[in-house]
């Protein structure tokens, strides 16, 4: 075991490995207004060792790498209390493209498929949890299970099917 870097604190403790480059997000508070907060996404090149905050002042979570490493897909917080996700830039941090969540569907733990076409995805809302998947090509959500109130969290794509944790059985399991 060998500390690489060390990172701000999280809401909640979340990281993403692509091509050497690892990415989260991080919490930075208004030096003047001690409770406005911000997210703001930090990549680390494990070859080159170095360390970059990619975006400022920003409301972003749960970053994840595209299967290049070129595009990071990140949940997005708007002062209006809208979510969505959006794909940004590696290098620059800039927005690359708004994904719509006309139901404004509370976005969870995003996650590329192996092609970078697809990301699967946890979204709650007053009927309960459901999992989703955002179509880049189709530009198109689809909800993949009925709503229910058991935590459906951290899906993932492995191989043609999605994994994720959730307590059906009352136990944290993976399904």
């Amino acid at each position: 075991e060998k500390k690489i870097i060390a990172m701000g604190p999280q809401l909640t403790p979340h990281f993403d490995l692509k091509n050497k480059t690892l990415v989260w997000d991080e919490i930075r508070y208004d030096p003047r207004f001690q409770y406005r907060t911000y997210s703001v996404i930090c990549t680390y090149d494990l070859t080159t060792k170095h360390y970059k905050q990619l975006t400022r002042k920003s409301k972003y979570f749960s970053p994840t790498l595209s299967p290049d490493g070129k595009i990071i897909a990140a949940v997005k917080i708007s002062k209006a209390n809208n979510f969505n996700l959006v794909l940004l830039d590696t290098e620059t941090g800039e927005e690359i493209r708004v994904l719509q969540n006309p139901k404004n569907y509370f976005i969870q733990t995003p996650a590329f498929n192996e092609t970078g076409t697809q990301l699967v995805y946890s979204v709650s809302a007053n009927q309960g949890r459901n999992l989703a998947i955002y179509d880049l090509t189709e530009n198109q959500a689809t909800l993949l299970t009925d709503w229910d109130f058991k935590q459906s969290l951290r899906p993932a794509f492995f191989g043609k099917k999605i994994i994720y944790q959730s307590s059906y059985s009352g136990i944290d399991n993976i399904y």
